[in-house]
């Protein structure tokens, strides 16, 4: 018998009992996922998150649920996610990233942080518009910051929150 084949045969043979006790890949998920969106029903990331859900049902073929747990620019659900969320990996969080980083540095209450949550895919982009009236005498940013630099104050500026991707484009 070849030297190389006895070599696998015997790596294969230690390997063994380490498997013995380990649940096949094919039984996991074993129940139904739920996917915990930190922004209200309707927002922009709980319909990404629900349009996601649908292929990955499949995929996993189990249901995936989307809890709603909106506050404070998802501040609220991610907390409540590490006090609470499942540890048997049956339960996941749908995450903004400029949200998750900032909040995560400025707020003294986060439970979270770019060390506790593993992310595992990328599922949408969300680019940040600048928008004027289409009778503005602003025709590019620069004209739009040069304005307001002149004139402190008379510049109106929106966005979804504090902390959150609009909030630091802004």
């Amino acid at each position: 018998m070849n030297r190389f084949f006895l070599r696998i045969l015997s790596v294969l043979a230690l390997l063994l009992p380490l498997t013995a006790n380990a649940a096949p890949v094919d039984e996991y998920p074993n129940g139904p996922i739920t996917a915990v969106c930190t922004y209200s029903v309707g927002s922009q990331t709980d319909v990404q998150a629900r349009i996601c859900a649908m292929p990955a049902e499949k995929y996993f073929g189990q249901p995936i649920v989307i809890l709603n747990k909106a506050g404070a620019g998802g501040l609220t659900g991610w907390n409540w996610f590490m006090d609470r969320g499942s540890r048997d990996g049956l339960t996941m969080t749908v995450y903004n990233l400029p949200n998750f980083i900032a909040q995560s540095i400025v707020k003294k209450n986060a439970k979270y942080s770019i060390r506790t949550l593993e992310p595992l895919a990328n599922f949408a982009a969300d680019p940040v518009v600048l928008f004027v009236s289409k009778d503005s005498p602003f025709n590019s940013v620069s004209d739009l910051v040069e304005f307001a630099r002149k004139n402190p104050g008379k510049v109106t500026l929106n966005g979804s929150g504090l902390f959150v991707g609009h909030h630091i484009a802004l």
